[in-house]
């Protein structure tokens, strides 16, 4: 912030003033000060520049993506699984970008923290929390090559009469209690569906991931040493709270 001091023009001499000109001068000079200071004191505890991963330039198609994990017999839950998973993240979202997903119209929040539904705004429906399937072995396909999109449509849910989207209490069959409340509708695998996110929100949700393994060793750290904990650190509660309402696209059936 940078105050300039010649735009404060007297155009009465102090002696006039007195002790009210005095007061009115010392405001004037001192609440830039203070807008800085409550400033500092809102970047010291902003996240820090996080320098770590970038998104990947890529310019294989979908399928080359999944041969090369085929090929390399990648593993799920490995860092090559992840990396290859964002390469695919990239080239799907310029297919979904062009063509959207077939059967229902998209439609993007950027932020919430809902995890299932949400009201579309434009309709006042029910749009479904997006998910795909990342199973290099997976044959469904959406539009123009694309990933397969599909929304999980959960039967009891509902609107209210506040416009909330509520569930109501359902019985579990016992031959459903082992069942997976989600599978790819394609390959029947629930091990690699996720919901679906642009390569953007995935690189902040692994900066985010970053830096709350940061903020507790931190935190570790200074309680092993007797010391308080970071004050230029945001809270766990903060960082998970920025991940729970990190952007989602959620869908509505065409009719």
């Amino acid at each position: 912030m940078t105050v300039e001091y010649s735009s404060l023009r007297c155009s009465i001499p102090f002696a006039r003033r007195g002790l009210a000109g005095l007061i009115v001068l010392l405001s004037l000079v001192c609440l830039p000060f203070v807008g800085c200071k409550r400033a500092s004191e809102e970047q010291s505890k902003a996240p820090p520049a996080a320098a770590g991963p970038q998104l990947p330039e890529v310019t294989e198609t979908p399928e080359e993506i999944r041969a090369q994990m085929k090929a390399q017999g990648v593993k799920r839950d490995t860092p090559e699984f992840d990396e290859f998973k964002l390469k695919l993240m990239v080239a799907n979202d310029k297919i979904f970008q062009r063509e959207g997903v077939e059967g229902y119209r998209p439609v993007p929040v950027e932020r919430t923290s809902k995890a299932s539904a949400v009201i579309d705004p434009e309709t006042g429906k029910i749009a479904w929390l997006a998910w795909t399937c990342y199973n290099p072995d997976c044959a469904g396909r959406g539009k123009g090559g694309g990933p397969l999109i599909f929304g999980k449509i959960w039967e009891n849910a509902r609107v209210d009469s506040t416009g909330e989207v509520v569930y109501d209490r359902v019985e579990i069959r016992k031959e459903d209690a082992n069942k997976p409340p989600i599978v790819c509708p394609s390959c029947g695998k629930v091990e690699f569906l996720s919901s679906y996110c642009s390569p953007q929100t995935e690189l902040r949700r692994r900066q985010l991931d970053q830096e709350l393994n940061d903020v507790r060793a931190a935190r570790d750290q200074a309680s092993a040493a007797g010391t308080p904990d970071p004050g230029n650190l945001r809270t766990p509660s903060e960082i998970q709270q920025e991940q729970q309402e990190l952007p989602k696209l959620f869908l509505v059936p065409k009719e």
